[in-house]
């Protein structure tokens, strides 16, 4: 028999059989003496309360939302309860209770796809992009998050001898995306994302059009897709504090380029910070020597990585919307981007210790 079981059957016993008729009072004293031993070995005990404390519920009703503010009544129900409550009885504890649950204007999903069972086939099927039900909820909160869009559009071969910009063609399992192309010297320079579009599951092909090429040497681009509305992060860990001093003595850079007329793109040296808050761009025009503040949304940064004997280097570029005018001169000052620094860099760039 189990140890519990059989203290049971001794207390059943000794209730029952020994305390009985006269000695009746004493199993009330041997309840009282183990209450007391237990507290004398432990000192808080959930189990073991006075009854006359009581637990008091105050029904509020249901929920409600007032025009003007209003005093709930708990405090008069406070006051009846102790109106009524015998003397040396404490209220241990007030709680609030509402009746009708309030209803909760919204859904949760965790973004898979539940198999339907199928009454035909007799078991349950999957459900992928081409079933029926992908277009019903809950399935159809999968299929709105699944997809991507078009981040950027880079530029892999520049062909020669365009005469104009050619038209930017995607095409794919999305839509929406459109681009526009730049020339320089003959060459596609770059190529700016106008809209990102939606839907796309794997990269689209980009088709570079027109431009009436002297020769045959066609410009060539891929896409890259990101964005989802599913957000992940990726966390690691730079290993790179090797040295008391850091890879660069400044965080900032100013460069001048003199505009050529014909291009949007400039390279920059470092890459710059995605942040535009932390970037300044003047453009001083050759012919009025007046100089005017470029609007972030005049240009876009673009991030790249430069591969030169297997090492792989971040580098940045500028593109305005628009060619600025031949002979102007544009001034980029801009924080160089995070991912270029060591760790004694991201250090005294970031830390800041105050006194107190």
């Amino acid at each position: 028999i189990e140890n519990a079981q059989e203290l049971r059957n001794i207390f059943t016993a000794i209730k029952q059989d020994v305390f009985i008729g006269n000695y009746s009072v004493e199993w009330n004293k041997l309840f009282f003496a183990s209450i007391r031993h237990v507290l004398s070995e432990q000192q808080y005990v959930d189990w073991i309360f006075k009854t006359s404390f009581l637990n008091a519920t105050h029904n509020v009703g249901a929920f409600e939302q007032k025009v003007n503010y209003k005093n709930d009544n708990l405090e008069s129900y406070q006051e009846y309860i102790h109106e009524v409550k015998p003397f040396r009885t404490t209220v241990r504890e007030y709680v609030s209770r509402y009746d009708t649950p309030e209803t909760y204007a919204s859904a949760a999903t965790d973004f898979d796809l539940p198999p339907v069972y199928s009454v035909f086939d007799g078991r349950a099927n999957p459900v992928n992009s081409s079933s029926t039900e992908i277009s019903q909820y809950p399935w159809k909160w999968w299929a709105d998050n699944n997809a991507y869009s078009v981040t950027a559009i880079e530029v892999y071969q520049q062909g020669a001898g365009y005469n104009t910009a050619p038209k930017v063609l995607i095409e794919g399992t999305g839509t929406g995306a459109t681009a526009r192309a730049f020339i320089s010297n003959g060459k596609v320079s770059g190529i700016q994302v106008l809209t990102t579009g939606s839907g796309y599951t794997s990269a689209p092909t980009v088709t570079l059009v027109g431009g009436n090429p002297t020769i045959s040497v066609q410009a060539k681009a891929v896409a890259i897709i990101g964005d989802s509305q599913v957000r992940t992060f990726d966390v690691s860990v730079k290993f790179d504090r090797i040295s008391k001093t850091g890879i660069y003595n400044t965080f900032s850079q100013t460069q001048t380029f003199t505009a050529t007329g014909s291009s949007a793109v400039f390279l920059l040296n470092y890459a710059p910070t995605n942040d535009k808050s932390k970037i300044t761009i003047t453009r001083t025009s050759f012919a009025t020597k007046k100089t005017q503040v470029v609007l972030s949304s005049e240009y876009t940064i673009s991030l790249y990585y430069q591969t030169t004997d297997s090492y792989s280097l971040l580098r940045g570029k500028l593109i305005f919307n628009v060619a600025p005018t031949k002979d102007d001169t544009i001034t980029v000052s801009y924080d160089k981007n995070v991912t270029l620094f060591d760790a004694v860099n991201r250090i005294n760039q970031s830390y800041a210790p105050k006194a107190g």
